[in-house]
């Protein structure tokens, strides 16, 4: 279990990005993919401006918007996360449902790795340890799975040993899942926020493409960053990740939106009227 000691002992801010969805296409236009994949540049550049204050990013699934994508995604992935390793800012991942369709025995983090040695696969045994000014923070991250599976992952998992250690220690679980306190009505949901352990401090969700926070009754916290770009007509909230300050236990929303979109209600209107609105 190796501890990740960032060079700026200052810095105490963790990028959370969700939902990047390389290759998407938004409405069929080919200028919308170009969208996700400046979102994506947009995202890391903002990052790096933000080096010193920054130590950690975490990926949260569906990195890619399909299995089977085209060149030009992989090789914005790659170009960007190579860039980014100049930084030498550790990177967390999981896969989501997306990332998990991808018929090849290599997964995109094993992709990413390969140009980015700082990048590291969350898993639900041995946590990614993040050393902040006055935290130290085990992360934990299970990958996108059936609502079976998932359930039976989030029993079998164990709370570490306490160590000893100067900071406060926090627990953080990272899932890209649907969760049911934020999305009763909107589709199904696979988790339920009793299910996590209480030895978790907070818990970082990708799938749901807004931002959005749920707190239960013991104040954990239970949030989704959303996602890089506009998925769909009904995605309400403005594009982007989040930054969040583990000093202060706040977070700040930083936009990568390329262009708005405008909604238009026909319903019950003839042609005519609606082109000369």
């Amino acid at each position: 279990m190796a501890t990740i000691n960032t060079d700026n002992k200052l810095a105490n801010k963790i990028a959370i990005i969700a939902d990047t969805q390389l290759y998407k296409r938004l409405y069929g236009r080919e200028e919308t993919r170009e969208d996700w994949y400046n979102a994506f540049t947009k995202a890391f550049t903002e990052i790096t401006k933000r080096k010193n204050d920054i130590a950690a990013v975490l990926i949260l699934g569906d990195v890619m918007d399909s299995n089977e994508v085209g060149s030009s995604a992989a090789f914005v992935l790659q170009d960007v996360l190579q860039k980014f390793s100049e930084t030498n800012i550790p990177v967390g991942m999981i896969l989501g449902n997306h990332d998990n369709e991808r018929r090849s025995k290599y997964t995109w983090v094993e992709v990413c790795k390969l140009v980015n040695s700082h990048l590291i696969r969350l898993n639900p045994r041995v946590p990614m340890i993040v050393e902040t000014g006055e935290k130290l923070i085990r992360i934990y991250g299970l990958d996108n799975g059936t609502r079976e599976r998932i359930s039976a992952d989030l029993k079998e998992l164990q709370r570490p040993e306490d160590i000893a250690t100067g900071k406060k220690i926090e627990n953080w679980l990272c899932l890209h899942q649907a969760l049911k306190e934020l999305a009763p009505y909107r589709f199904a949901w696979d988790v339920a926020a009793e299910q996590i352990p209480d030895w978790y401090n907070r818990v970082f969700l990708g799938d749901f493409h807004n931002t959005a926070v749920y707190t239960d009754i013991t104040g954990r916290e239970y949030i989704y960053p959303g996602a890089i770009e506009t998925v769909s007509y009904n995605q309400t909230e403005t594009p982007g990740f989040i930054l969040f300050d583990t000093e202060t236990n706040s977070w700040e929303h930083i936009s990568t939106q390329q262009r708005e979109y405008l909604t238009y209600d026909a319903e019950g209107k003839r042609a005519e009227a609606m082109l000369e609105e």
